[in-house]
């Protein structure tokens, strides 16, 4: 079922002029403002409620951006714009992963030894280990402990996916404020690594 399903045309309209793209040729976002006599009172309830992405393509990712709407005490719409998921076109669509990993610092939740990471995303980690001791403990860990360049440690939950060749990949799930630090710090890793793809976009 789609929205132009179940919604009336007054609403259509509504949310197209919302999400309208602007005619003008530079790219810088304009900011939304929307009186609630503009709402239909049936829409008051799916802004404050549902969640909302903006798409951005540069080059070959795609830029999901979470976007709330909330409404104030004035009825004016609101927009709140977090950090974008980074996700790679290239061949199947998954989510970036950062390879050039050298100052990050990996450590199971039983031991305090470092462990080489050679990829990181919003999604997996895939780290190196010296010996059958130290994969196992690694395949027996429900939990990684990952400190960023800034000092922040993350606590991310993992599962193990494959080990071999001294490489072990582990499925990671990271939660509430972890989850954004994590996204967060890979945004910042994609724009220093391709900045020439940001370059003409400004906000």
């Amino acid at each position: 079922m789609t929205l132009k399903s179940i919604l009336s045309q007054e609403e259509l309209a509504c949310i197209n002029e919302v999400f309208a793209i602007s005619s003008a040729t530079n790219t810088s976002m304009v900011p939304i403002s929307v009186s609630m006599g503009d709402v239909p009172l049936s829409l008051s309830s799916l802004f404050s409620q549902a969640k909302f992405t903006l798409l951005a393509e540069i080059g070959q990712y795609k830029l999901w951006f979470p976007l709330q709407l909330q409404l104030d005490e004035l009825g004016q719409i609101q927009p709140s714009i977090g950090i974008p998921e980074v996700l790679d076109t290239k061949g199947a669509e998954r989510s970036w992963r950062m390879t050039q990993a050298g100052e990050l610092v990996v450590y199971s939740e039983r031991h305090q030894i470092p462990l080489e990471v050679l990829s990181l995303s919003n999604s997996g980690v895939a780290v190196r280990t010296v010996d059958a001791t130290d994969r196992q403990d690694v395949l027996d860990s429900r939990l990684l402990h990952l400190l960023l360049p800034s000092g922040t440690r993350l606590d991310l939950p993992v599962e193990s996916v494959r080990s071999e060749q001294g490489v072990t990949v582990l499925k990671i799930a990271p939660h509430g404020e972890h989850a954004h630090a994590l996204r967060q710090y890979l945004f910042h890793c994609h724009q220093t690594q391709f900045a020439h793809l940001y370059r003409e976009v400004s906000v």
